[in-house]
């Protein structure tokens, strides 16, 4: 903006009140004193320049807010993607044992609080160390990826989180799902791993790879006490699959 200063013959206050209102930064009566329009034409371009100096500070101000947004959203978006890869397993991309230790204890409080069912499914592949020796170790790792993958394929709701758990053994946590449901889910597994008919010559049971799943439940009646036990109950539940033969699935009872 240009600072504009009046000189006029007119002394009109009217006149004089109009071009101030309308931007001029001073009004000068002739005949004027060349001092006196020197120190006004002096204080005119200080202005300005203070006036230049603050709008390029702001410019300036404002693009940093723009690059530190920029800086703090990708940061975020950093932060997010480590957090994601910390909780996943770096072979199959399916979540590992640390995030299904969380989020096997926030759903045991959940299903505490809002006393609804809590199932858990352990399952492992049949023969795996024999698949290793006999295929070799990169064999055996997209054997598990293909495995996991299948898994996941029957799992459809948000909350459900399968995991693997160790080695050739995989995880499911099941929120709000009973008994019937968690077998149910269970045998989709064992059959869709049964059904990528991925070649195990060395399999005592199969000519191809095959798994054994044990399931166990807690309802808003059980007296559980702690997450550990479920897992305990659905372990226990797998080694009977496995002694009855493998390529099973197999439902830990409280009956039992």
């Amino acid at each position: 903006m240009i600072p504009v200063i009046i000189i006029s013959a007119l002394d009109e206050k009217e006149m004089m009140l109009a071009c101030i209102q309308k931007g001029a930064e001073d009004y000068l009566i002739k005949p004027y004193d060349r001092v006196l329009l020197k120190a006004r034409v002096s204080a005119c371009l200080d202005k300005k320049i203070l006036h230049d100096r603050e709008v390029l500070n702001n410019q300036k101000l404002e693009a940093a807010y723009k690059e530190l947004a920029v800086a703090y959203h990708e940061l975020e978006v950093v932060k997010n993607e480590l957090e994601a890869l910390s909780h996943r397993d770096g072979l199959t991309g399916i979540a590992n044992r640390r995030y299904f230790d969380t989020v096997l204890e926030r759903e045991w409080n959940a299903a505490h609080r809002e006393k609804k069912s809590l199932s858990l499914i352990l399952f492992d592949i049949d023969y795996f160390k024999k698949y290793n020796d006999t295929y070799g170790h990169l064999a055996g790792d997209d054997c598990l990826c293909q495995v996991a993958i299948a898994a996941s394929h029957v799992i459809k709701r948000p909350r459900d989180t399968l995991a693997r758990y160790g080695g050739e053994e995989f995880a499911i946590i099941l929120p709000d799902t009973d008994e019937l449901g968690a077998e149910f889910c269970a045998e989709q597994i064992r059959f869709a791993i049964e059904n990528l008919d991925i070649s195990h010559s060395s399999s005592q049971i199969n000519s191809c790879v095959t798994a054994s799943l044990g399931t166990a439940t807690i309802s808003p009646h059980t007296q559980i006490s702690t997450s550990q036990q479920l897992i305990k109950e659905a372990d226990l539940a797998l080694y009977q699959a496995k002694r009855e033969g493998r390529n099973r699935v197999k439902v830990w009872s409280t009956d039992r």
